[in-house]
This record gives structure tokens, C-alpha cells and sequence, in this order.
């Protein structure tokens, strides 16, 4: 599955895409972090992707989030936050 394709002549697969997003997140400037979470974020909620590339993207950013010298704690509280949020969603969709 073909996430998108930058340029008609390249087609990555959308793993090896996910993991260019983590290795352009290690050299880009620290205001770029943000953007390149938010992005993998919404890769991972896509309810089209499959759940193999859902977990490669929450791996990826989970990579980004533990780099603790180029995130700052503020932005890790954040996807804190979301992930709870997350949690309670699907506890009130199998509430018993």
C-alpha cells in the first residue's frame, strides 16, 4: 500500500516511508518536530491503513518522542494526553 507518491518516478513502499519520516525528524529543525509527530499521528488514524503500518507509524513516532534532546518535554505531554484520550474513546465504545 502506496501512502503517496512526492514524484511520479518513485514509489515507496509506506513502510520504508514512515521510516524516512523518522530519520528526516533527526535532522531537521526543531520546529519541524512538531509537524512531523502531528503527521505521523494522523498516518496512525487513518481508518483505511492497515494495522501493520497503523503500529510502523506509533513505532516511528514513539522513536521521535524518545529522543529527549531534540523534543521538548511540553510536545511528549501532549501525545500524552492524546493517547489517553485515545484510551478513552475505545473504553466507551466496549464499555460493558
Amino acid at each position: 500500500m502506496l501512502l503517496f507518491s512526492p514524484h511520479p518516478l518513485v514509489e515507496l513502499p509506506s513502510d520504508e516511508l514512515l521510516s524516512i519520516l523518522t530519520v528526516l525528524s533527526t535532522v531537521i529543525p526543531l520546529l519541524l518536530h512538531a509537524q512531523v509527530l502531528q503527521l505521523l499521528w494522523d498516518l496512525s488514524h487513518l481508518p483505511a491503513l492497515s494495522t501493520h503500518l497503523v503500529e510502523l507509524a506509533l513505532e516511528e513516532h514513539l522513536a521521535i518522542l524518545n529522543d529527549s534532546y531534540t523534543v521538548k518535554d511540553q510536545i511528549k505531554r501532549n501525545y500524552v494526553g492524546k493517547c489517553v484520550e485515545d484510551i478513552k474513546k475505545v473504553g466507551k465504545k466496549i464499555s460493558f
